[in-house]
């Protein structure tokens, strides 16, 4: 792909104010109905923008990313040259299990340093805590040289603790590892430096999908925990809290019904792993086996009738009892489309309730 193209990439993906679905939708629509360099006309052929259903907002913001276009390709240029890759979700070398996982809000571009091979092996995320045990840590190891024996690649993402405990492990086995990075791709300095050898034997691909000079922030980091599932065959969680990112990170794996496998935590540990096997998470042994009997997977719908078992609560109240790691709007429109629940209003406030709960209704329902 020739860099005027990877500029026009690079361009769409660093839009911040139109969501990554509709992107895709536009470039869908555009080489539709112009199949040459799509990606080109999507941004010089202004007269394409009605028939694509631009909206006004959106006009003004390709006009003003257009207007900046010879600053993108400088960039695009120096990431080059400095033996950066962009990959384009149209790429060959596009992660197939991305795309798999997450469709049209699969990221427009990656962007990446090392071997991009990687990106269309078989993969095992590993995950957890920062401030992780030593038992989580053990655990860790473990999986991640199973894993590597078995001709997986390691998926993680780049934090202390249970991260960093899975790429060593997986290089030290002589296997390979991808880091999820929560960052830009040019400001892991650090890593590449720690790590180079391992880059320069093709055993290590970082990729990222934030701008690439962005700096660390927590939400760059939430953000990071779902790309760490979507490029993931299969995720092993080591330790959760019962917050962060790790914890938000499983519960929106279950609910998205990727194959999470939790440690079964041993007596006396103070951590959040029960809590995810109760809701839908497999647990596994010390060496991330199976155990024969898993617990029954907990439906959103199943947790939520719990919650108002006890009386009527607030869609904030909902959400914190049942840890379903959602927004409060997607919470309300399931809610809404539940017959066995109502919402009335109490001193202003919107509250919900199980219909019949004095009738014997809810041991029938749930």
């Amino acid at each position: 792909m020739i860099n005027q193209e990877l500029t026009y990439w690079t361009a769409l993906a660093l839009i911040n104010r139109v969501y990554t679905r509709r992107k895709t939708e536009l470039y869908l629509a555009c080489a539709e109905r112009e199949p040459d360099n799509p990606i080109i006309t999507l941004f010089d052929n202004s007269g394409l923008w009605p028939e694509l259903g631009l909206t006004e907002q959106e006009t003004e913001i390709f006009s003003e990313v257009r207007s900046r276009l010879t600053n993108v390709s400088f960039m695009v240029e120096d990431l080059l040259n400095q033996g950066y890759r962009i990959i384009p979700f149209i790429s060959p070398d596009y992660p197939p299990q991305m795309l798999k996982s997450l469709e049209n809000r699969a990221p427009i571009t990656l962007f990446a340093k090392g071997n991009i091979d990687l990106l269309r092996q078989p993969t095992t995320g590993i995950v957890g805590a920062r401030n992780a045990t030593e038992i989580s840590l053990e655990f860790t190891a473990r999986v991640a040289r199973r894993e590597v024996e078995q001709g997986r690649v390691i998926v993680s993402g780049g934090a202390k603790g249970v991260d960093n405990q899975a790429l060593m492990s997986a290089l030290e086995a002589d296997g390979r590892s991808i880091i999820v990075l929560p960052q830009g791709i040019t400001t892991y300095g650090s890593g590449y430096r720690e790590n180079y050898r391992h880059f320069t034997r093709g055993n290590l691909l970082a990729i990222s999908t934030f701008r690439p000079d962005a700096p660390w922030n927590s939400g760059l980091a939430m953000m990071r925990n779902g790309f760490i599932y979507a490029l993931s065959e299969r995720i092993f969680v080591a330790q959760s809290n019962d917050n962060g990112g790790t914890w938000e990170g499983a519960n929106q794996g279950i609910n998205a019904g990727y194959p999470v496998f939790v440690r079964q935590p041993q007596k006396g540990e103070d951590n959040a792993n029960q809590a995810l096997i109760d809701l839908g998470g497999t647990p596994v042994d010390m060496d991330g086996n199976a155990m024969e009997s898993p617990s029954p997977h907990i439906s959103p719908e199943q947790r939520i009738g719990k919650a108002l078992e006890t009386g009527p609560k607030s869609a904030a109240d909902i959400l914190k009892i049942t840890q379903l790691g959602w927004t409060a709007p997607r919470l309300r429109k399931l809610l809404d489309s539940m017959p066995e629940i109502e919402q009335f209003q109490e001193k202003r406030k919107k509250l919900y309730r199980l219909r019949g709960n004095n009738s014997g209704q809810v041991g029938r329902l749930f």
